[in-house]
């Protein structure tokens, strides 16, 4: 995979095509293959029109994962067999159609701007809702003509046909919901800010009552029981999560921007086929209390989405580095790449292969007098609860808690399921109090610990005998571009799975993203955890000296548990950051977990990018003397232990060069991305190293550690942020 597509276009025309075939039927043939020979022959008919059959034998997790690239080459290289492909996805599944549908609303932008090729793309999207409505008839032609005296079959077809007219109206449904949830994130900023978060609980209170109405006038249809939103499943076999049953009345939380106030929900959400296997037809008094003022009904302004562009273009302009001029910066000063008191640099004998040892272990308790790096690395049994974890779980239990009824696997499923709402509204203020008594109990930054907090909310669904339920936390955000985002995150998974399947100790912590137009989306929010902005602040607030001080204290016993998850996140961020050209990676946009990882967000300035241009973040990664002190200094074990993550993450990553581009080059084409104005291909697989040594590779991993070394351009960004942002360094 390391030719260009000239190149392998080149290759398969001079080989034999019953070789070419059965390579393309072997288990060789992988989906990152597949991609790379489809790009190849993308002008070339015949190969292009098989190639793309085969996409629909690929695996549902790589097909779904891939949706954004496949809109993209369906809008920017006008492949008819890929606008097929789409139709038979948006048939097969109505998550797969928003998800498409709201892709191609937000990389057709400059397409819309040419009358011819804008009606060329609403065509295109009349089609693909089409072929979504058509999915409600599950039989064939051949099945109808061979029943047309089939009574009972005739009665389920023409089910079938009125759930069509059911499939287009709930559609409608679904995007009133997304975009007014999305409209709200503007219009909580005109409100006084005492009054957001119970303007925020009535509109989720009154959308829940839309959702239980719909749930009770359609019964017999599974996708009515809530609303669909294309969130990814975990895994291949699994039946994705994805109805919206619920908003939870609790959780919720507004945050303030310049021009807008982002948002958190909590939906509960459960699998369509897990209700298709519980449930009978039921014949259910629809309630008489219909209010249509609520977010699946309420019509959608003309100007929404003028707006939202309004409010991305000013959050553009208000990107720090436009102070620039203003910063008095000497160009004459001579910048060394280190503070005059960084710590010594590592020692020549860690890239010495008798030093080098594999992180491929099995973990055990304790990292305590290590004899070795391996003995060292392992990890430790299960964290100990802390006393105070003991104490709210003892006050948990002894809880009054309320009795529901078990849901019943037959006719009395739905009914059951109201009861229970109406028992879970009434019993919500008798507990709120008791919770915030948790919350004040909770020691350290953090508050109560999130999975607590899941566990009250579940314990009092109606909906948690299902086994599909999840609750999700996600941010709404309008007037934001999350398109290059979104691309981050895709390789920020690819990254993770690399890491895994070669079973590398590198943490990475993928979030969902749902882009639903050019300016607005969802995007999972990351629990348990606090920026390290708002860390330091802490420390500062409580007395503490330093990371590792605090860390100790709160730690405890678990310190070493504690500091490995740092580690091994850290050296997870610090490969990403390298191979991505990171910036922008001040406190506000870096935090840390209750567990002691770091966790990295906010990946507007990417590849070719940098606040302002001004490309003032030269170090490879982030690594502060705060970061190589927690680490007990450059000359510990737990430092060798980092290098070694570092050394074995970027050779595996390495072998996977081609995947990694695969992703980015997808989205290349005619693209309006800012992280592509000035990147360079070439530049990108230098980084890689590709043709150099493995000793060559790990003596440059160690540059590049060095380099980052309480590095003097890192320590002056994040004291420029301090100074116009307020955020700590």
């Amino acid at each position: 995979m390391n030719v260009d597509s000239k190149t392998l276009n080149s290759q398969i025309r001079s080989t034999n095509t019953k070789q070419i075939l059965n390579f393309f039927s072997s288990q060789e043939f992988t989906p990152e293959l597949l991609i790379y020979y489809y790009m190849a022959t993308f002008n070339e008919p015949g190969p292009h029109q098989y190639l793309t059959q085969k996409l629909l034998q690929m695996p549902h997790t790589f097909i779904e994962n891939f949706i954004p690239q496949f809109s993209y080459l369906a809008i920017k290289k006008g492949s008819k067999s890929m606008e097929t492909f789409l139709e038979t996805l948006c048939q097969t599944s109505i998550a797969n159609f928003l998800k498409i549908s709201w892709c191609i609303n937000a990389y057709s932008e400059n397409e819309k701007q040419n009358e011819v090729t804008c009606k060329q793309i609403e065509f295109f999207q009349r089609r693909l809702e089409k072929s979504m409505v058509n999915g409600a008839i599950k039989y064939s032609k051949e099945e109808i003509l061979k029943n047309m005296n089939n009574v009972e079959f005739q009665i389920q077809l023409q089910n079938q046909f009125s759930e069509k007219e059911l499939r287009s109206s709930y559609i409608g449904m679904v995007e009133k919901l997304v975009m007014n949830l999305i409209k709200l994130s503007l219009t909580l900023k005109q409100i006084d800010p005492s009054e957001r978060k119970h303007n925020l609980f009535k509109e989720i209170k009154n959308t829940n009552k839309a959702l239980k109405r719909l749930r009770n006038q359609y019964s017999e249809i599974p996708y009515y029981w809530g609303t669909m939103l294309p969130f990814q499943r975990k895994y291949e076999g699994q039946d994705p999560s994805n109805l919206i049953v619920r908003i939870c009345e609790e959780g919720h939380a507004c945050f303030n921007t310049k021009t807008r106030v982002p948002y958190r929900i909590l939906v509960e959400t459960i699998s369509e086929e897990e209700i298709k296997q519980k449930q009978t037809k039921l014949n259910q008094d629809v309630s008489t209390d219909v209010d249509q003022d609520d977010l699946l009904h309420r019509e959608i302004s003309d100007d929404l989405e003028s707006q939202l562009r309004y409010h991305t273009k000013c959050k553009l302009e208000d990107t720090i580095f436009n102070q620039l001029p203003i910063y008095k910066y000497d160009k004459s000063t001579n910048y060394d790449d280190s503070l005059p008191d960084s710590p010594n640099k590592l020692e020549q004998n860690l890239i010495q292969k008798s030093s080098f040892t594999s992180p491929k272990i099995k973990r055990r308790n304790s990292w305590s007098s290590p004899t070795t790096i391996t003995d060292f690395a392992v990890t430790l049994t299960e964290t100990k609860q802390s006393k105070e974890c003991d104490d709210l779980k003892r006050h948990q239990r002894q809880r009054t808690s309320i009795n529901l009824p078990t849901p019943s696997k037959n006719n009395q499923l739905l009914k059951e399921i109201n009861l229970k709402e109406e028992e879970y509204l009434l019993e919500q203020e008798k507990k709120s109090k008791e919770r915030k008594k948790i919350l004040v109990k909770m020691q350290g930054p953090w508050g109560e610990d999130w999975d607590h907090k899941l566990e009250l909310i579940k314990d009092q669904s109606p909906f948690k005998e299902f086994e599909s339920y999840q609750i999700r936390a996600i941010m709404v955000k309008g007037g934001d571009d999350l398109r290059q985002e979104l691309m981050a995150m895709q390789v920020i998974q690819k990254l993770d799975s690399i890491f895994k399947a070669s079973g590398l100790n590198l943490y990475l912590k993928p979030y969902e993203i749902i882009v639903t137009s050019e300016n607005s989306g969802l995007l999972e929010f990351v629990p348990n955890t606090i920026s390290m902005d708002a860390m330091k602040k802490y420390l500062k607030s409580n007395k503490f000296k330093s990371l590792r001080e605090f860390f100790k204290f709160y730690f405890g016993e678990d310190f070493h548990f504690a500091q490995r998850n740092f580690i091994e996140s850290l050296a997870g961020y610090s490969l990403l950051t390298y191979v991505m050209q990171i910036k922008d990676r001040h406190n506000g946009n870096i935090l840390i977990d209750n567990q002691g990882h770091l966790v990295h967000i906010d990946f507007g300035f990417i590849l070719s990018t940098s606040p302002g241009n001004a490309g003032f973040e030269t170090a490879p990664f982030k690594m502060t003397q705060d970061y190589v002190e927690l680490m007990d200094g450059t000359s510990s074990k737990a430092f060798k232990y980092f290098t070694e993550l570092m050394i074995s993450g970027f050779l595996e990553l390495r072998k996977s060069f081609a995947a990694l581009l695969q992703i980015i080059e997808l989205m290349m084409e005619k693209s309006n991305f800012h992280c592509f104005s000035n990147f360079d291909i070439k530049e990108f697989k230098d980084r890689f190293k590709l043709q150099d040594s493995v000793e060559k590779c790990k003596k440059n991993v160690i540059t590049l550690i060095n380099d980052s070394i309480s590095n003097k351009r890192t320590y002056c960004y994040d004291k420029f942020q301090q100074l116009t942002n307020g955020i700590c360094p």
